[in-house]
């Protein structure tokens, strides 16, 4: 296993795994009731993301510049976002489920519901370098990076 993720009702959580698939599991049973595969890639997933109303999955998958979204209630179909990285990329939903950002070591970028394959905010980070983490503040439209490299917080106000 390689990354997991809770569904924000705590009902179902995503696991993901080397061969690149995600495993949904409905805690009220400890079952997996859906395997998600991925044909387009075969690297080990690197993160999963919920979106804050459960319904949407997104995924990145290690040393690849793919970013995919699930949709639960359009039976798992999915959308495909090529992310230019030059290193695994990391997601996170804003609180209201209108944006993903996605950030690797050098930029982030945020995509939006009404086209997610469109960033609606682009940000080069020129002296970030290092791995990247990205999250979304729990109340406002407020992003923040984390460098590891530098040691640092950037914050992002969308």
């Amino acid at each position: 296993m390689t990354d997991v993720g809770f569904q924000p009702d705590g009902l179902i959580l995503a696991t993901g795994h080397d061969t690149g698939a995600i495993n949904l599991w409905d805690i009220r049973t400890l079952e997996v009731f859906q395997t998600i595969s991925n044909e387009d890639v075969s690297q080990p997933i690197h993160q999963i993301a919920f979106s804050n109303k459960g319904y949407l999955i997104a995924a990145s998958w290690k040393n690849s510049s793919l970013i995919k979204l699930y949709d639960m209630r359009k039976g798992f179909g999915e959308t495909a976002i090529t992310f230019d990285c030059s290193s695994d990329i990391s997601l996170s939903f804003d609180p209201f489920g209108a944006y993903l950002m996605a950030s690797d070591k050098d930029k982030c970028k945020a995509f939006t519901g009404k086209q997610w394959t469109q960033p609606q905010f682009n940000c080069k980070l020129d002296d970030t370098g290092g791995s990247s983490l990205v999250s979304f503040s729990k109340k406002s439209l407020t992003a923040f990076q984390y460098s590891s490299e530098h040691g640092k917080i950037i914050e992002y106000s969308i």
